[in-house]
């Protein structure tokens, strides 16, 4: 019973506790689970029940909680086979595209001939986001980018995600627990609870409900 849009170039979150089925969500829209009934709607293609490399060469990439870089190749190299992807499609130049990538995720460029089994965790979650990047994606799904982050990282990977929407005007549809730092970069917010919507409203709805809440405690313990 889920019925969701997202808007084309903004950064739509979905927050709710553990279980709510959030990630479950983003591996229906990827193709790695199969709906039972509903439609999935892209550029007005139903995706519904497509497989993952299908749904990835429309331009929908899935960023996963879990770390998915190769552990004994470079920065670079990474990157180089994730291009792969694109190059048969769009003919570029592997070394361009990278180039470009890179210069958004400065840290990355300045260790870019370094094992990726050196990097730091907020280094390692961006090199996934960079990897995603590469294949030049429409829409990006991103399952619990902070999850297990230092909190000193969790902002620069927020603001990493907000430059990308920004300058490269890719949708986002964001998962995470850090609800303060998801709302603060959305535009609109889905809350969900045991597999359903609950709650949605634009941010400034949102911020404003969890302020009138605030009072009311505030005010129940003066």
């Amino acid at each position: 019973d889920i019925n969701m849009k997202l808007r084309e170039g903004a950064i739509y979150a979905v927050i709710g506790p553990n279980g709510a089925g959030k990630s479950t969500l983003l591996k229906t829209i990827y193709g790695i689970l199969k709906p039972k009934k509903g439609k999935i709607i892209f550029k007005g293609i139903n995706i519904a029940g497509l497989e993952p490399w299908q749904i990835r060469d429309m331009g929908i990439v899935y960023i996963p909680q879990e770390q998915t870089y190769f552990p004994y190749l470079t920065v670079e190299e990474n990157l180089e086979l994730c291009s792969y992807l694109i190059m048969k499609k769009t003919k570029r130049d592997v070394s361009e595209v990278i180039g470009e990538v890179l210069d958004l995720f400065v840290n990355l460029k300045m260790k870019r001939r370094l094992k990726a089994s050196y990097l730091s965790g907020g280094e390692l979650k961006m090199l996934d986001i960079a990897c995603g990047i590469v294949i030049d994606p429409k829409l990006m799904l991103i399952d619990e980018p902070t999850a297990g982050l230092a909190p000193n990282l969790v902002g620069a990977v927020y603001n990493m995600i907000k430059q990308l929407q920004e300058e490269k005007k890719i949708s986002i549809l964001l998962v995470d627990q850090n609800i303060l730092q998801a709302v603060k970069i959305s535009e609109y917010v889905y809350i969900m609870e045991g597999g359903r919507v609950v709650f949605e409203g634009y941010t400034r709805e949102i911020l404003d409900s969890l302020y009138d809440l605030m009072k009311k405690v505030l005010i129940g313990f003066s």
